[in-house]
């Protein structure tokens, strides 16, 4: 008996990841990679675990749908996608192709949509279909033929949706869930249904009237109170809102599935590979076996090298204090695996904590390595910054090649691990990366000396390493309550603002919504509109402030948004990142720049404004802890000082020694 068809609904997917994986994760040319591959993890084991004849995949467009055609408010308060996400959906578009798996999108259509026509066309030829999703929406579509996957947290608890399941948790038909929506709206996609009436209402009223139709007609009759009320006045919404949740299912789209199978899949392998998912990789090897692949390099310093794999850290930390008895160098990686060479031999022991596995820890994997890390002898690693155990006074010389590879060319796209190793023509780095960072190492080493920069990574970036670190684990005192009576008062002043503009406009509108405020102040009010492009009217900080001098009401805008942002940004933003001892912890990234100014991150801690008077109210929530008090320093002049000293100019040494 054949398998199911099973579609993927691809944006869907692709959030779920996205948000269910934030440890950072980057392809070797710096792109993001954490949603591909979660996205990718999920495909591979619903292909072990279905056991799918054929599968493709339904993306939504970016173009104007159907719905948002009927109602322009549908889905008006999604949040626009992540910067970090956009490449990654290029990305798994690439790999789905090279995959052979089918891709379906119309203009004017959802996946959802696409969705609907795949089961209805499958449920017409006798054939089952499971739908992957983590849209509730598409439980409507259930039936006998199929089944829903519905990826209920992140992606790794999924749950068989069947119509005994519907019936079971909400007491109604599949197809009565768009009735129940109908009735109950719908936030994620801005549906309106009826004013006051939640869930647990709708789906009573569902269970016992059978269609939002039968409510309505009999609401005058048989309902009493503010649910009468609220049912006659909200008639027009609902029928609205039905509409809009009402999947299409015979969307004018060509496809055959017949024709799909999976016979492709390895097709991405090598893609898989160079992006340095090897999770990914290895579930592909163990659904399709081994997988033949050849790696190019002009040096391959794991060509002739043994692997010695062991499963756990307490085995690893055997075989270290063995190794670190007369180890000569020793260089040390940890991605997928903890990976470690050293002149005697190589090691390689499976990592875990991500989306879809579990097994040894980060700290349990560097500790396990100690002995090694105390051999006095040259050692290498990657981001030393990072690595928990590591301290400035151990034994022996370290190369951090990251570190290196800065101070060496600080203009480089990307500082990843394997990154550097395929500039330089080092291959290998896939299968064994602390042998090929050994190799990186030598190389860098031979490269600061012939450039005379030894001493700057030696004596400023790798210290400097170790006082960032202090710094991120000493962290930030910060007073909730200084942020929570700010809260309050600049909350208020939002409200105030709000009203004052909804005066002005002679309507209350979303000020979050660009497409709202650009109909309003160059439709109805009839502002002078810079050129309308296909996105809407620009709403930008520089259109506003042009015309804040002749409408004040642009002025009101732009408080607006400067209050809302340092609201979200850091007023509401930094409590929930307190630890127990009230102290914010950010991330110092020494590599960000090619000036060697030090970046800030999760939360930007250089960045909150200090020449207005409420970015210095903000300011004035971070504090000293008792007996300390903080201190501010800065250099006068420093770029102008440099270039008096690089260009010997006389005039301009003079001027600074003059003052």
């Amino acid at each position: 008996m054949k398998g199911p068809i099973v579609m993927l609904d691809g944006y869907s997917l692709l959030y779920r990841a996205y948000h269910g994986l934030q440890a950072p994760m980057m392809a070797p040319d710096g792109t993001p990679t954490n949603a591909v591959h979660g996205f990718f993890m999920m495909l591979l084991k619903v292909i072990e675990e279905e056991h799918p004849s054929g599968m493709a995949v339904a993306f939504d467009m970016h173009a104007p749908t159907l719905r948002a055609q009927t109602y322009s408010e549908y889905k008006a308060t999604r949040k626009p996608m992540p910067d970090d996400m956009r490449p990654q959906v290029t990305l798994v578009r690439e790999l789905v192709a090279e995959m052979g798996l089918p891709v379906l999108e119309l203009a004017g259509y959802e996946a959802d949509d696409i969705l609907g026509t795949v089961s209805a066309r499958c449920e017409a030829l006798g054939r089952p279909v499971t739908l992957v999703t983590g849209d509730r929406d598409s439980f409507q579509l259930v039936g006998p033929q199929t089944t829903v996957l519905y990826t209920k947290k992140g992606i790794t608890e999924t749950i068989h949706v069947t119509p005994d399941y519907i019936k079971e948790t909400y007491g109604v038909e599949p197809k009565q869930l768009i009735d129940v929506k109908a009735l109950m709206g719908d936030t994620s996609d801005n549906i309106p249904g009826v004013a006051g009436i939640g869930e647990k209402t709708a789906l009573k009223l569902i269970a016992q009237y059978g269609t939002v139709e039968k409510v309505l007609d009999t609401a005058g009759d048989e309902q009493k109170g503010k649910l009468k009320e609220r049912l006659v006045d909200g008639r027009a919404s609902a029928e609205m809102s039905k509409n809009l949740a009402t999947i299409i299912r015979d969307v004018p789209i060509d496809f055959d599935v017949d024709a799909w199978n999976l016979d492709g899949i390895s097709g991405a392998y090598k893609h898989f590979r160079e992006l340095k998912l090897r999770q990914v990789s290895a579930q592909m090897e163990k659904i399709m076996g081994p997988v033949a692949e050849t790696e190019k390099s002009d040096v391959d310093p794991t060509k002739s090298i043994t692997v010695e794999r062991v499963s756990d850290a307490v085995a690893l930390k055997t075989r270290c204090e063995e190794l670190a008895k007369d180890a000569k160098w020793v260089s040390v990686s940890m991605d997928a695996e903890m990976t470690v060479a050293t002149d005697k031999a190589a090691l390689a022991m499976p990592m875990g904590g991500d989306l879809l596995s579990f097994g040894n820890t980060d700290r349990e994997a560097w500790e396990a390595v100690m002995p090694l890390l105390h051999a006095d002898c040259p050692k290498t690693v990657w981001n030393i910054k990072d690595i928990p155990t590591v301290a400035e006074d151990m034994p022996g010389e370290w190369l951090d090649v990251m570190l290196a590879a800065y101070v060496l060319n600080p203009q480089r796209k990307s500082f990843a691990a394997e990154a550097l190793c395929t500039d330089e023509g080092i291959g290998g780095f896939a299968v064994h990366p602390a042998s090929v960072l050994h190799t990186l190492s030598e190389k860098y080493i031979n490269d600061l000396k012939e450039t005379d920069q030894l001493s700057l990574y030696r004596n400023v970036e790798l210290p400097l390493a170790f006082v960032l670190r202090g710094m991120e684990q000493e962290g930030f005192c910060v007073e909730a309550s200084t942020l929570q009576t700010l809260s309050i008062r600049y909350k208020a002043e939002i409200e105030k603002l709000v009203d004052e503009i909804a005066e002005m406009m002679g309507e209350r509108i979303n000020l979050n919504s660009p497409k709202q405020l650009g109909e309003a102040l160059f439709e109805r009010m009839q502002l002078p509109a810079p050129k309308k492009t296909q996105r809407g009217y620009s709403t930008s900080a520089e259109v506003l402030e042009e015309l804040a001098e002749n409408y004040p009401v642009c002025g009101k805008i732009l408080e607006y948004r400067k209050y809302a942002k340092l609201v979200s940004t850091y007023i509401d933003a930094l409590p929930p990142m307190q630890d127990s001892n009230g102290r914010v912890h950010s991330r110092f990234d020494q590599v960000a720049t090619a000036t060697g100014r030090i970046s800030s991150a999760e939360p930007n801690l250089q960045n909150i404004p200090v020449r207005t008077e409420i970015g210095r109210e903000i300011r004035g929530a971070f504090v000293a802890k008792p007996g300390c008090k903080l201190v501010d320093a800065d250099y006068s002049q420093i770029e102008l000082r440099v270039l008096a000293h690089i260009s010997d100019d006389p005039t301009m040494i003079e001027a600074f020694r003059e003052g």
